[in-house]
């Protein structure tokens, strides 16, 4: 299954502002793309507030590839995605 990413919205839930990194981590068997990509790295997002990454871009996931956003407080994150299958 091939999935198409959309959308992301990372929303900061804290009053505080929080970092976050995005990253795209491929293990697939094609070694020439087979390397993690960040998205955004510690991107600041203030407090009670959202960011909008690939605003009008997408992002192509294989099958064992993953999506991974880590903050250094809470965020939520919404993904707008389309399979094919």
């Amino acid at each position: 299954t091939t999935a198409i990413v959309l959308g992301c919205l990372l929303g900061n839930t804290t009053a505080n502002s929080i970092n976050c990194t995005v990253t795209v981590s491929s293990d697939t068997s094609d070694t020439e793309t087979n390397a993690d990509v960040e998205l955004v790295t510690t991107t600041p997002i203030p407090g009670n507030s959202t960011l909008e990454l690939l605003s009008g871009n997408k992002v192509v996931l294989q099958t064992t590839d993953l999506f991974k956003v880590f903050g250094s407080g809470a965020v939520d994150v919404c993904l707008s995605i389309m399979e094919i299958t």
